[in-house]
């Protein structure tokens, strides 16, 4: 490998743990965000729309209440179902800061990763969109 490719290397490695550490930092700030607040940032990204009689549509639905995506792992999949190629490695990237993930195995983390609660993806999925606070 020339020296132009081991700059460039560096260059990569040290992007990539930038990253991590704004991931980390964010994920530290995980409790000021309010599922309410989550769900209405999910809601927005999925198309819900915000009427002024104060009910959610989409799709020509009428929803009275928040669309609880913080509570159901079927809600999730509106955006889990959306996401694709190069997305799915950088949201499995954004779970591995996750709290209760960063220092597991990648076996226990595949299994954990299986059982990422609702709140949880809501989080990687803000964080994917930049929409995390």
């Amino acid at each position: 490998m020339g020296s132009g490719e081991d700059r460039t290397t560096i260059r990569h490695a040290r992007s990539n743990a930038k990253q991590i550490q704004t991931l980390q930092k964010q994920t530290t700030n995980r409790k000021q965000m309010t599922d309410k607040k989550i769900n209405e940032k999910v809601a927005a990204l999925c198309g819900w729309k915000w009427s002024k009689k104060h009910a959610w549509w989409m799709r020509d639905r009428v929803v009275t209440t928040n669309p609880p995506y913080t509570e159901s792992l079927d809600m999730c999949q509106d955006f889990m179902k959306e996401i694709h190629g190069g997305d799915r490695n950088d949201f499995v990237e954004i779970a591995r800061t996750l709290e209760r993930l960063d220092t597991l195995y990648d076996f226990e983390f595949q299994w954990a990763f299986m059982t990422l609660a609702a709140r949880e993806l809501c989080e990687c999925y803000l964080k994917l969109k930049g929409q995390w606070e």
